[in-house]
């Protein structure tokens, strides 16, 4: 899921041709996320105008970046080049991992010397957006994770004169399970977007049955419930206590093998 959304993430932040995402987020010193990229001539003036966006308070500042963004665009359309963004052999995963390297079009001998120094500073200038492009991956990252992390926790308890019913919460393991992988991509992000923002949540759900004269409520993790029903994947709105309308199915449908169980006892019996 992380892969799928980190690459749509930087498509639309103008990088199309990415080959991997590579991210370490495990709470630690060192995490972060980095890319592979290839930034053909069509993707550079769209990339140029978009390290240009945010310009600078100052008048005398705003028209220097006006006056490189001119001169950049400039620069690729007369000599166009390509860019491979790439990561560096290291035991870290973070933006200070990347590199990049450039290669023009064509062979322009008699103009090399002219272009070089204002190629290798486009160059460090798109090194740079492409390391504030991955540094925003990782706070999206996290926010995902925690919407698939939850402590477990018993959500639901009911009891009858026999038995006891209760509904439990358990985390849903994000790298294993890639919720609504047939949506399109459009469709997709925006999912993502609510788990991100904290809207959306999901988790596992489990329903058991145990009997009350056979259990200590105070340590009923250490019991076998009688009957169980667990759904996996469960996606519902932050703070609804139905879980999207689960809650009541799941119940139903624990309680519905627990009569089936019921009626089945008389004729064991007897035979």
């Amino acid at each position: 899921m992380l892969s799928r959304y980190f690459k749509l993430k930087l498509e639309k932040l103008g990088f199309s041709e990415v080959s991997e995402v590579l991210y370490s987020l495990s709470y630690c010193q060192g995490d972060g996320c980095s890319f592979e990229a290839k930034i053909g001539e069509n993707e550079v003036i769209p990339i140029i105008n978009r390290m240009h966006e945010d310009r600078p308070h100052l008048a005398t500042e705003r028209h220097k970046d006006l006056l490189l963004q001119y001169e950049q665009s400039q620069l690729v359309r007369q000599y166009p080049v390509y860019f491979s963004i790439t990561q560096r052999d290291s035991h870290y995963v973070h933006d200070n991992t990347m590199s990049i390297d450039w290669e023009h079009k064509e062979d322009f001998e008699e103009t090399l010397e002219y272009l070089l120094d204002p190629t290798e500073s486009l160059s460090e200038h798109i090194l740079e957006y492409a390391k504030q492009c991955a540094r925003k991956l990782e706070p999206d990252g996290y926010g995902l994770i925690d919407a698939f992390r939850c402590e477990p926790e018993t959500v639901w308890q009911y009891k009858t004169r026999e038995f006891l019913i209760q509904l439990r919460k358990e985390s849903e393991d994000i790298e294993y399970f890639d919720h609504d992988f047939y949506l399109d991509d459009e469709e997709y992000y925006s999912i993502c977007q609510e788990y991100i923002q904290g809207r959306q949540q999901m988790a596992t759900l489990i329903a058991e049955v145990f009997v009350l004269n056979e259990i200590d409520m105070d340590s009923i993790d250490e019991y076998e419930p009688v009957e169980q029903s667990l759904l996996s994947g469960v996606s519902f709105k932050s703070g609804d206590p139905t879980f999207g309308g689960v809650k009541s199915e799941l119940i139903g449908e624990v309680i519905q093998s627990l009569r089936s169980l019921l009626e089945q006892l008389p004729q064991q019996q007897q035979a």
